[in-house]
């Protein structure tokens, strides 16, 4: 219907063509062509297909997405079993007859290291880590109030970390309940559990 020749059907054929394919969902020539435009009317016609392939791309990049979230979290969880090594390694090397006497004992190298954990304020994480690896192997020689006291320390640590509370919180809130039941703190035993169960919930 426009007066300029190119802006108009060649014939009546072509513009009952462009009914039709409007009318079918099909790209029409009196609209300019794109492939948005071409893409726009192939997923008009096909709603299911579009749909399937939608949710199978979000289910790939939902899969990307948790699986370097994953690869992210085990590099963390390696780099700070690196640094605990470290830490536990430069303080049995300190453990040497010249700083420690000749008949230095566990126990001794044990003392030495808790007390050089506090220079580990600035990295929550590590001083959990090791706090907690020193209050096992106090439990395992018998002194299990020192072991107790660790634990609190690494839940300190912990709490600086995550003020509410996260699964880490809870497993060393259950080492702390095993130690006080060493001790015969029984009461205290059941009401640090009973924090710890809260948390898991």
């Amino acid at each position: 219907l426009r007066k300029e020749p190119e802006r108009r059907y060649g014939s009546a054929d072509l513009m009952a063509a462009d009914i039709r394919h409007h009318l079918d969902g099909r790209p029409v020539l009196a609209r300019p062509d794109g492939m948005g435009y071409r893409m726009q009317k192939l997923m008009r016609r096909r709603k299911f297909e579009t749909v399937a392939v939608t949710v199978a791309m979000l289910s790939l990049i939902g899969g990307l997405v948790g699986t370097t979230m994953q690869a992210r979290r085990a590099s963390a969880q390696g780099k700070r079993a690196e640094q605990v090594t470290a830490f536990v390694t430069t303080m049995l090397g300190a453990a040497d007859p010249g700083s420690l006497g000749k008949n230095v004992t566990v126990r001794e190298v044990l003392d030495s290291a808790a007390a050089h954990v506090d220079t580990l304020a600035s990295n929550p994480d590590l001083e959990a880590e090791i706090r907690t690896v020193i209050g096992g192997t106090y439990m395992g020689l018998g002194e299990f109030e020192a072991g107790e006291a660790q634990y609190r320390h690494a839940l300190d640590a912990r709490r600086r970390r995550a003020p509410d509370g996260d699964h880490a919180t809870v497993v060393t809130l259950t080492q702390q309940s095993y130690a006080l039941e060493y001790l015969g703190e029984y009461a205290s035993a059941d009401s640090v559990l009973d924090v710890a169960s809260k948390l898991n919930d």
